[in-house]
């Protein structure tokens, strides 16, 4: 994602725990980064209105909806709320599709340089929508991400 988006400054939303590893726990907050703990929906509720204050003074979140990093070339599931941040301040939407970064961690267990392929999407507008709309935005870009990755995995085979 840095090596892409070199030009703009961005943190990320990241499970909790994170906050506990060395070196990322110190810092992905210096970066403006959140961290959200799924199984309490006060937690949560609080990253994200944090996660909204950042977007509100002009940074960058990226989020991975999956939630989990891949264990392989198949997309997870996707969480719904994760929409949210870019809905509630109005903001656009840019999805990124990656392609192979299970080969970076996954296999081995540690880091290891590895071939990652990217496609980034035009910004999708969220000013404005209605819930209905949000949901469709949710699945449209789920969709995207998906058929995203698996011309990425076309390329590579």
């Amino acid at each position: 994602m840095f090596a892409v988006f070199r030009k703009y400054q961005f943190g990320f939303v990241a499970k909790k725990y994170l906050a506990k590893a060395p070196v990322l726990g110190q810092w992905m907050p210096r970066i403006r980064s959140v961290f959200i703990e799924n199984d309490d929906p006060r937690e949560a509720l609080n990253a994200i209105n944090k996660g909204i204050e950042y977007i509100n003074d002009g940074f960058s979140l990226a989020i991975c909806p999956e939630g989990t990093r891949s264990k392989g070339p198949v997309v997870g599931p996707f969480m719904k709320g994760a929409i949210k941040l870019a809905t509630k301040p109005g903001v656009p939407v840019v999805p990124v599709a990656l392609n192979g970064t299970y080969h970076m961690f996954e296999e081995n267990g540690c880091v290891m340089p590895a071939r990652v392929d990217v496609r980034v999407f035009p910004a999708i507008p969220t000013a404005g929508i209605s819930r209905k709309e949000e949901k469709e935005l949710n699945d449209r870009i789920e969709a995207m991400i998906r058929s995203g990755v698996e011309e990425l995995a076309a390329l590579q085979s």
